[in-house]
């Protein structure tokens, strides 16, 4: 049993180290792109660029499209040469600085910064958990703690989340609109962190009803 949790717990760990190399190999890419595009154009268009950058920034858009049956924007598909549809829902725009909410990137910086260290200290405790595990020290109410906490934490992440996604939605909202499609309101919504984390609260709450019977049944002995 404790050889099977091991393997489980290092498999989950090594996913997720996994899918942060692959983010992290995916900008690296996209930034030696950018440097090399850079080199590319003229200093005038690099200039020029630098210059409108200075008025604009870029809203993230997050949409639905309307008229799923007929869509009307298309691209050339570059392996076949041929015209195809293609979904535009996810991208960004750049609007004029002094129209978009000035306090709305600020915020979404902060709150994902937030989320971020949530998730740190999550998996801080995390680690604590499994540590307690192969110590053989299983129903314990250091344990309720550590899940109490986790649940907790990665509830907060979710709705700080979910909260900087609504503003992101709002900024984009208040500057952007695209014929045919609409807001995605709810795009942000993390079913997955929401789950695990009342998952975690419920294990919570099994591991100390447990221990509370087992406190009861050593005072009759």
């Amino acid at each position: 049993m404790k050889k099977r949790f091991n393997i489980i717990t290092v498999t989950m760990l090594a996913l997720v180290v996994f899918n942060i190399v692959c983010n992290l190999v995916y900008i690296s890419v996209a930034f030696s792109d950018a440097y090399s595009l850079m080199h590319r154009h003229s200093s005038e268009e690099i200039d020029s660029r630098m210059n409108a950058l200075e008025t604009e920034r870029p809203i993230t858009l997050q949409m639905l499209p309307l008229d799923i049956v007929s869509p009307r924007m298309t691209t050339i598909n570059e392996k076949t040469g041929k015209e195809i549809t293609f979904d535009f829902s996810q991208g960004a725009a750049y609007v004029d600085k002094s129209v978009a909410p000035s306090w709305t990137y600020p915020t979404e910086i902060t709150l994902e910064t937030i989320c971020s260290v949530l998730w740190i200290v999550t998996f801080w405790f995390f680690i604590k958990f499994v540590r307690n595990i192969n110590r053989i020290e299983i129903f314990t109410w250091k344990n309720v703690s550590l899940l109490r906490k986790m649940g907790a934490l990665m509830l907060s992440a979710f709705a700080l989340s979910w909260i900087s996604g609504l503003i992101q939605n709002y900024e984009a909202w208040t500057v952007v609109a695209l014929d045919g499609y609409m807001i995605d309101w709810f795009h942000s919504f993390d079913t997955i962190t929401m789950v695990i984390g009342f998952c975690c609260l419920i294990s919570a709450e099994v591991f100390a009803m447990g221990l509370r019977h087992q406190e009861e049944l050593d005072l009759t002995v």
